[in-house]
């Protein structure tokens, strides 16, 4: 997680609500614009929602197979065959948290999905001029909900989130945003996904605006037969449209019975590059863990739970 980062942006939008308050932090903070977008703000929307897509670099605009899925592109809803539930807790770097929770449940050849994010970014220092004080950072909280239908031809989904923010405990801010997608299935073996993320309105504390953060992206996913080894190969390209950047990402998973080792790589990020992890089935549960080596800092364990909670039917 990126608690420095935001620490920073918090400091920076208490200074511009309250002049004489000074943040006692061992960084600079950065200054916030009246408009634009922040890499702090709309953190719940960034974050990884499972161990498995982070471990794969969240190359998941293709994915179907994972009820997480649908947090990147909710056309992925349509393939599930059974109800599931995902959950992640994740303790970061600077004392800062975040949890998510992802429900899917099929109904024939279409699917309804509910996920739950919240960050916490931990404690931080405010001087006055005579006083100090502990406030939390920030506090944001995303809930969303999601619809797919699938057709012969191709599934589609769309997602309506909204988005509370609290920074330091005295600037709050509210959003709202939608997600949609396609997936096509272009053989046995090969999909297609395209998806915008978190298009909507700007989060807005005291006078200063700033973008969510925007994505569209499109990627492939190939998988190989059942086998002694069955494998899994994701390829995305994601544009940061507040940036006007491109970021390629590619994640593979090698499955042999109960056991699944992955391993990606995100092109042109500054922090979280190479990741890696593994996955254990039993029965109806899913045990995963990620790995993400940060340039110059900590590095990044995630573990996260998947549970099926009884079969509605095959789809496949």
């Amino acid at each position: 997680m990126i608690g420095q980062r935001t620490k920073q942006f918090v400091a920076a939008l208490v200074l511009l609500s309250q002049p004489l308050m000074v943040p006692a932090m061992s960084s600079g903070s950065s200054s916030a614009g009246s408009s634009g977008s922040s890499s702090s703000v709309g953190l719940t929307l960034r974050e990884a929602p499972n161990a498995r897509s982070a471990a794969l670099a969240e190359s998941y605009t293709a994915c179907h197979d994972d009820v997480a899925a649908f947090t990147y592109n909710p056309s992925a809803l349509s393939y599930l065959s059974d109800p599931r539930v995902s959950i992640l807790y994740h303790k970061g770097m600077l004392d800062d948290a975040y949890a998510h929770l992802s429900i899917g449940i099929p109904m024939g050849t279409r699917g309804v999905g509910i996920s739950v994010g919240t960050y916490d970014g931990g404690p931080v220092q405010l001087y006055d001029g005579t006083t100090e004080k502990t406030v939390t950072a920030e506090r944001d909280v995303m809930a969303s909900v999601a619809y797919a239908n699938r057709t012969r031809l191709l599934s589609w989904g769309l997602a309506l989130k909204m988005i509370s923010s609290e920074l330091a405990e005295s600037a709050k801010g509210t959003a709202a945003a939608a997600d949609a997608g396609l997936q096509i299935p272009l053989s046995s073996r090969v999909q297609a996904g395209i998806a915008l993320q978190n298009m909507g309105s700007r989060m807005t504390y005291i006078e200063a605006e700033h973008n969510l953060p925007r994505v569209a992206r499109a990627g492939l996913a190939l998988k190989t037969p059942s086998g002694t080894f069955s494998s899994l190969l994701l390829l995305d390209t994601v544009y940061d449209i507040n940036d006007e950047s491109i970021r390629p990402a590619l994640g593979l998973e090698l499955t042999k019975s109960l056991i699944a080792l992955r391993l990606g790589y995100k092109f042109g990020h500054t922090l979280e590059g190479l990741t890696a992890g593994a996955g254990i089935s039993l029965g109806l549960c899913a045990l995963d863990y990620s790995f993400g080596i940060v340039d110059k800092l900590e590095n990044h364990h995630r573990i996260s739970l998947s549970l099926a909670l009884g079969r509605r039917g095959d789809k496949k």
